[in-house]
């Protein structure tokens, strides 16, 4: 439906576009309308393609017939809490420094929801109830949390890595971490779970987590790179995994018994990918004096 409504008002547009503009309007009609109208506007002609998650008409849009209408003290609390993806009230009372008042800003929350403020109810924990952004709302309210003081939108970030890690949800807490720019400390989060994930077989999850760290945290962190290294080798990805082997093998004096022991399994394993039997078989007495540490 989005599709065929784009393309009657803009013409030819492609299915990345589409694809697109739906998330960002949850497929709202009065946002593709919106959109359609100024990029019409913009051209005065047929549509041409463009950076479709340029939202300035839907933050006008918002400004002028939402935000208006909203109190200032709830308007300041959802500016606060854009920067999560889904709220409940006990991680909104503490991003907004309010310990103990869960339950009053739950109620907040709800009552924001039943009066259509762009805020859907979504599937919770623990008993919280939870709640989503509309796409297009949160996008209108991080660009006002740009306007505020750095500081303040940092120790934002601060307080939720550290909400989020009390929940042991550790995707949220490390990009938190992250954005705060406590970079050694999501590293460290990353690091404390990535071998359990890589034995439960949770490879998706693991690599999301490493793509979410600053590279050169990953290079400095010798078990990091072998998670990273581990996750080339089983996305068949050769050439990165070489690459990866290389750079542990020039730390090889630096390294413990334990580490160096990894080291030896993961040349030993790509010689198997490679269908190398004489260096499996070099590696093999290595392979087999097993740490006491890695046993």
């Amino acid at each position: 439906e989005t599709e065929r409504y784009l393309r009657d008002r803009l013409g030819a547009i492609s299915a990345e576009e589409v694809r697109a503009l739906h998330e960002l309007t949850d497929g709202w009609v009065a946002g593709l309308q919106l959109f359609a109208l100024d990029l019409r506007a913009k051209r005065g002609g047929p549509y041409q393609p463009v950076e479709v998650r340029d939202a300035q008409a839907f933050s006008r849009y918002f400004e002028r017939e939402v935000l208006v209408r909203m109190a200032v003290e709830d308007l300041d609390m959802l500016t606060r809490t854009a920067i999560c993806e889904r709220v409940c009230g006990s991680l909104c009372a503490e991003l907004m420094g309010q310990p103990g008042g869960g339950v009053q800003l739950d109620a907040r929350l709800a009552r924001l929801e039943h009066d259509n403020f762009f805020l859907a109810r979504v599937a919770g924990d623990e008993g919280d109830a939870w709640y989503r952004f509309h796409p297009l709302l949160r996008e209108t309210l991080l660009a006002r949390l740009m306007q505020r003081p750095e500081s303040e939108r940092i120790a934002l970030h601060r307080s939720a890595w550290k909400w989020f890690a009390s929940r042991g949800d550790i995707d949220a807490a490390v990009d938190h971490a992250v954005q705060a720019g406590e970079k050694e400390e999501a590293a460290g989060m990353v690091q404390a779970c990535g071998h359990g994930l890589l034995a439960r077989g949770e490879i998706s999850q693991l690599w999301g987590l490493l793509r979410r760290l600053p590279d050169e945290q990953v290079q400095q962190r010798f078990d990091l790179h072998v998670l990273m290294a581990y996750l080339y080798m089983y996305g068949r990805n050769t050439s990165a995994l070489e690459r990866s082997l290389e750079r542990m093998q020039k730390a090889a004096d630096a390294l413990d018994a334990h580490q160096r022991y990894y080291l030896v399994l993961l040349r030993s394993a790509v010689a198997g990918q490679g269908d190398d039997p004489d260096t499996v078989g070099r590696l093999l007495p290595e392979v087999r004096h097993i740490p006491p540490r890695a046993a």
